[in-house]
């Protein structure tokens, strides 16, 4: 009898090679083929890893994720829905001196890390434009930039 075995999904790496990096943690079983549209004038100004977190069984993923980052001594900002709060949880626990910024989306319980900035924004969809640029404004400082999104 062969054992099926259950695949993680890889992360998507958009954006740019160096710089400050986005670790977007998505509720997903699957990671997307393209990064939402919405996402896209992020990506000129920062590396984007978009994790699916698919029921907690890709934690190994995002420490590799991380891990690369840490190697690069890269300003990191964790993005997550607050479904899967626990895990990040988890994460910024593992790496506090990686994380600088955790943005949880959505109502429900966030983490909260020493060290780490957490702020909240509204919203439910990670590829609504309204969040996306809460996000932007979160981690940029507060100081929202105008993104311009393709149609």
């Amino acid at each position: 009898m062969r054992k099926t075995l259950k695949r993680t999904p890889r992360p998507l790496w958009c954006g740019l090679d160096y710089g400050p990096a986005l670790v977007v943690l998505d509720a997903a079983d699957s990671t997307p083929t393209d990064l939402p549209a919405g996402w896209t004038p992020l990506a000129e100004r920062y590396q984007i890893a978009w994790c699916a977190v698919a029921n907690g069984e890709s934690l190994n993923v995002i420490e590799d994720v991380l891990e690369s980052l840490a190697d690069r001594y890269t300003r990191t900002h964790l993005i997550a829905h607050t479904a899967v709060a626990d895990t990040v949880a988890r994460v910024v626990a593992e790496f506090p001196d990686v994380v600088r910024t955790v943005v949880m989306v959505g109502p429900g319980w966030a983490p909260n890390a020493a060290g780490v900035r957490t702020v909240r924004v509204g919203g439910h969809a990670l590829s609504d434009t309204t969040v996306v640029r809460e996000v932007a404004a979160a981690v940029e400082g507060g100081r929202a930039l105008p993104l311009a999104v393709a149609q």
